[in-house]
């Protein structure tokens, strides 16, 4: 599994308030800096402030095949 990387270290625009970078084709990519700068307030989850990154949301793929395997 891929790495998680930041947008600017993919070449990758930041496009507005998103977590994945969707037009790059890349979906490692944070699409937004947790920095607040103007008038963007940083990354925030239901509306709590994220102030880093610790975790790897995976992929709906990753949690297919994990039902998958428990099935049974």
């Amino acid at each position: 599994m891929a790495s998680f990387r930041m947008s600017d270290e993919l070449n990758c625009t930041v496009s507005g308030w998103g977590w994945w970078a969707v037009g790059c084709g890349k979906i490692s990519a944070l699409t937004a800096p947790n920095i607040a700068q103007g008038d963007y307030a940083g990354l925030s989850w239901q509306g709590h402030r994220i102030s880093a990154v610790q975790m790897l949301i995976r992929s709906k793929a990753r949690f297919s095949s994990y039902k998958f395997r428990n099935s049974n």
